[in-house]
This record gives C-alpha cells, sequence and structure tokens, in this order.
C-alpha cells in the first residue's frame, strides 16, 4: 500500500523510518521519496510499460492491448502528473529557503543584540 499524501491536511508525507526484516535494524529519520513515489500506481505502471517501449506508442498498443487515443491520454495525464510533482517540489524549495533566510535573519538579531550587551 501506497500512501504518501496526508489523509487530514492532503500535503506531502516523509517517511520517518526504514526496516530491514533481514537484519532487523530499525532507522528513524526524515526521508524524503524518490518524486516517482509520487505517481498514482497505474500511472507508475504506464510509466515502466513507456520507458521498456522506449516510447514507441504503437508497441505501447500492444503491449497494453489499448488504442492510439488511450496511449496518448495517458501521455498527456503522465506528463501532468510531472508537472505536478515539479511545481511542488519547487513550493518545497520555496518554503525550504524562506525558512533557512528567517532563521539566519533571526539569529543575526539576536547577535547584534547581545553584542551590545
Amino acid at each position: 500500500m501506497k500512501i504518501i499524501d496526508c489523509p487530514v491536511c492532503r500535503e506531502k508525507m516523509l517517511s520517518t523510518q526504514l526496516y530491514c526484516e533481514h537484519c532487523d535494524i530499525l532507522i528513524d529519520g526524515k526521508f524524503e521519496h524518490d518524486r516517482f513515489a509520487y505517481l498514482d500506481n497505474d500511472t507508475a505502471d504506464f510509466l515502466e510499460v513507456f520507458v521498456l517501449a522506449r516510447g514507441n506508442i504503437k508497441e505501447i498498443e500492444k503491449q497494453l492491448g489499448i488504442s492510439y487515443p488511450t496511449v496518448r491520454a495517458k501521455i498527456d495525464r503522465l506528463v501532468e502528473a510531472v508537472i505536478g510533482i515539479k511545481e511542488i517540489e519547487e513550493q518545497q524549495l520555496a518554503k525550504e529557503q524562506k525558512a533557512k533566510a528567517d532563521s539566519e535573519r533571526k539569529s543575526r538579531i539576536v547577535k547584534s543584540i547581545t553584542r551590545k550587551y
């Protein structure tokens, strides 16, 4: 089961634990997902077929047993999903940069206040 969006607020979730069944090791931390992990299962499956068919639409039609317009529609959905993922990544980066700048600004203010005393 793939849960990437928070069921409460719909924001993207981070994994906080990794577990190895072989070694019985548990690692806690913040682990970001690969950008393609945000694709729904159908779109991810189509991406795999698309790549393995080297983008050959005739081959995709044959492998999936679907028509040309259906292949084109799936490609369009894949493109829209990737654009959406890139936009989310850009928003997250901007948010992180703003938080870092705010933290640095606060640190400079504290240093300037402590130097006066």
